[in-house]
């Protein structure tokens, strides 16, 4: 088997499946003495077989002694972080890996099928496996600079796929792990242009992808489908911000190598940047006239998924277009029949 296909493989055949655990009630100092007799520096917090959370030295470091606290006046469930971040056991090592960078953690909890603690699995354990890796790729696009680096980037990643496709890797997990490498590269360009030019930006909105992006199922080929969703109540020199970052947003991910989407769907096009409000109207429009080009507008539309910004965006136009889809049977036949 190819080194690379390592990370198509399930976490269990990577954990440790030795992990020291605590329950949240237990005492503090008789806890740490167990760490420091087994020389390790975190245990897991267990209750009824299920992980509720974690305590580390740090947490130890900047939550007792940096506070003052007297550790033999307290229990463990005072200081963990909770909950535990955890991925099953039948989840594939890429997506643990994906995960941890997400979330800026350095290990996450194992769990069988019924959420019983299985092993724990470390960004060290990864990292052991190779450097020329999906997770390297990672590390590496965390660590861009400029559009320039994410750029070899995304050559890069278009190689490794290349490579992949040759070893016999499931479809579904290869448009799995292209999606995941985009949605970083994203990530890093927002990150970089938020940093040196949109410092100022408000928190009053979302960029969202959508179609096959947003179902995270991207091919070598995927163009741009993405979209703005801002509060109503934003004011004029909020939402021109708003409109200058996606101007440079769809211009960076060109420069990148991320063609354009064909048919205009880009948040840097006025129709598919509006506010919350606007949008639950364009939706009405789209349903209440089903035609061929706005069943395809709803059917881009339903796969919405924030990259950056407020959530609640996403989930209230959800709700909103399948309240609507639903009170819509003619939509609905039409749907079948096209």
């Amino acid at each position: 088997m190819a080194e690379e296909n390592q990370f198509f493989r399930p976490v269990k055949d990577f954990c440790q499946r030795t992990v020291v655990t605590c329950a949240p009630g237990d005492a503090l100092v008789d806890v740490v003495r167990v760490m420091r007799e087994k020389n390790i520096s975190s245990v897991v917090v267990v209750e009824g077989g299920e992980p509720l959370g974690i305590f580390t030295d740090r947490d130890l470091r900047n939550k007792v002694v940096a506070a003052g606290c007297n550790p033999g006046e307290l229990e463990v469930r005072a200081i963990m972080n909770a909950p535990l971040a955890v991925i099953g056991e039948d989840d594939q090592l890429y997506q643990a890996l994906y995960r941890m960078s997400r979330q800026k953690i350095h290990r996450l909890g194992v769990v069988d099928a019924a959420g019983r603690l299985a092993g724990i699995i470390t960004d060290t354990d990864i990292l052991r496996l190779q450097s020329h890796s999906p997770h390297q790729l990672v590390l590496d696009i965390e660590k861009a600079r400029n559009l320039d680096d994410l750029k070899a980037l995304h050559a890069r990643i278009q190689a490794l796929v290349l490579h992949l496709s040759g070893t016999g890797i499931a479809t579904r997990d290869m448009v799995r792990l292209i999606a995941h490498l985009n949605d970083q590269i994203l990530l890093r360009l927002i990150g970089l242009l938020r940093a040196e030019r949109f410092a100022d930006l408000p928190s009053g909105f979302a960029f969202v992808v959508l179609g096959s992006e947003g179902r995270g199922e991207q091919t070598l080929s995927t163009d741009q489908d993405n979209a703005i969703v801002y509060a109503d109540d934003l004011g004029a020199d909020a939402i021109a911000r708003i409109e200058a970052f996606s101007h440079a947003l769809i211009e960076g991910l060109i420069a990148i190598g991320v063609p354009p989407c064909p048919g205009g769907i880009m948040a840097r096009n006025a129709e598919w940047r509006r506010s919350l409000g606007e949008w639950r109207s364009q939706l009405d429009r789209w349903l209440m006239a089903p035609t061929p080009e706005n069943i395809i507008a709803c059917g881009t539309f339903v796969d919405i998924r924030t990259i950056d910004g407020d959530p609640a965006f996403e989930r209230t136009l959800k709700a909103h277009l399948y309240e609507r889809v639903k009170e819509n049977r003619l939509y609905l036949r039409v749907g079948r029949e096209s």
